[in-house]
């Protein structure tokens, strides 16, 4: 697996386990989110990959093998209108998508050090936001 694959893993089990009573077809990751929405009357969820370390494990030549370690936090932005009960319906929405991954090892090579819910608040009128923030370890061999 590598680092640009990340992503897809959080967007299949997503997609495939969306939050109850979550609108089907509001699942985006960056660059695919709509730019035209200044205000959110739907809620949405918005994944984003920042890569942050690599680091080889191993010692040896450059003729063998290298297990490798990346690392990195993957971003889940969960906007809620801003309404009453939209920042409680942005929580309940991340809990869920927080047990998808969290304490999960079998998605090995992929690991997931640490998967929290933070609620950043209300962005103005546009949205109430909430983030599942999990910090992410990958080994590779190459």
């Amino acid at each position: 697996m590598l680092q640009s694959e990340i992503l897809d893993v959080f967007y299949l089990r997503i997609a495939a386990n969306l939050p109850p009573g979550f609108p089907s077809g509001r699942l985006f990751t960056g660059s695919t989110a709509p730019q035209n929405e200044d205000i959110v009357l739907t809620p949405r969820i918005i994944l984003t990959l920042l890569p942050a370390t690599s680091a080889i494990t191993t010692l040896g030549s450059d003729e063998v093998c290298r297990r490798r370690e990346h690392g990195g936090t993957v971003f889940v932005a969960i906007h809620t209108p801003v309404q009453p009960g939209g920042d409680i319906l942005g929580i309940q929405y991340a809990q869920h998508i927080q047990s998808l991954f969290q304490g999960r090892n079998t998605d090995a090579p992929l690991h997931y050090d640490n998967v929290a819910v933070r609620t950043t608040g209300r962005d103005g009128n546009a949205a109430f936001i909430t983030n599942v923030v999990t910090l992410y370890r990958l080994e590779s061999v190459n």
